[in-house]
């Protein structure tokens, strides 16, 4: 079958010249017009219906996938998690019970298990932590400020009759397919 737009270019030469350029068959009456115009109309009729429920289909696949991407972020939220606890747990046994990190800060640093399949050991690292912000001086700090426009705001002044320079509201036909 032809495509839509073969189908769209038929029916507007057929309406130009009188001629279906697909048949070859020419309108020599306005019953032969009409009874061309109609089939390439069905045609053109069934191939946009056709277009609307591969359209549908499409958009099902995509819901199954936004589906299956939640679940998949689901398992994985839930093995971070579960590594997560791990990690505090190994790191509590490791500092508490096989070492004592708060008689010994030093070697527990050093400490290390070293197996082909893993290896466990610490490192120093600093952090700054900040207990009280308002203690900080100004030197410190800085500002972010960062604007935003307001759409709803500006589009709901002009329905009101506003005058907005930069901003006009804009008539749209969208397609819906359901």
């Amino acid at each position: 079958m032809a495509s839509l737009y073969d189908l769209d270019q038929r029916m507007l030469q057929f309406e130009t010249t009188g001629v279906d350029m697909e048949t070859g068959e020419v309108a020599t009456t306005e019953e032969d017009f009409q009874r061309i115009f109609d089939e390439i109309d069905m045609d053109l009729k069934t191939k946009m219906i056709n277009v609307a429920c591969y359209i549908k289909n499409i958009r099902s696949d995509i819901e199954q996938y936004d589906a299956e991407i939640d679940r998949l972020k689901q398992r994985k939220q839930s093995k971070v998690n579960l590594a997560n606890r791990l990690e505090t747990l190994l790191d509590f046994v490791a500092k508490h019970r096989v070492n004592n990190v708060d008689e010994d800060f030093e070697a527990t640093n050093k400490w290390k298990i070293d197996d082909p399949r893993a290896v466990i050991s610490y490192r120093r690292s600093e952090k700054l932590n900040i207990t009280d912000e308002t203690l900080i001086p100004k030197k410190y700090k800085t500002k972010e400020v960062k604007e935003k426009i307001d759409m709803n705001s500006i589009k709901s002044a002009i329905k009101g009759g506003a005058n907005i320079k930069g901003a006009e509201l804009v008539s749209n036909l969208n397609l819906q397919i359901k």
